[in-house]
């Protein structure tokens, strides 16, 4: 796996982007803009953003269908046409990579 970015790394490409994002839809993006952006441009994979939905859809499910875990993998199933035990799957495997620590090294040197 590779190592997290710098956070002087993630500032300059969001200010790049920033500038691609306003010549094409102007200073007023709406976040759908920009993820439609993203996925255009290859940065962002469609599996990654349903992944990510999935796990907020779960701990939502997992509230009405109060803590029953099978019962809300099988709700997740029917909503993303996907088998049970691949919504296991990634609902066991990709959790904790949506932190931001996980991504962005927070510690800058000193220049």
């Amino acid at each position: 796996m590779a190592k997290p970015n710098n956070l002087e790394i993630v500032n300059e490409f969001s200010d790049f982007v920033w500038v691609e994002i306003q010549t094409r839809f102007g200073d007023f993006a709406t976040p759908k803009d920009i993820i439609y952006h993203f996925i255009e441009r290859g940065l962002v994979e469609p599996t990654k953003l349903r992944n990510y939905l999935i796990l907020k859809d779960f701990d939502k499910f997992l509230v009405t269908n109060k803590g029953h875990v099978t019962n809300t993998f099988y709700d997740l199933s029917i909503k993303y046409n996907l088998s049970d035990r691949q919504v296991q799957g990634i609902v066991y495997k990709y959790r904790k990579f949506y932190y931001l620590c996980f991504y962005i090294n927070q510690k800058t040197k000193d220049v």
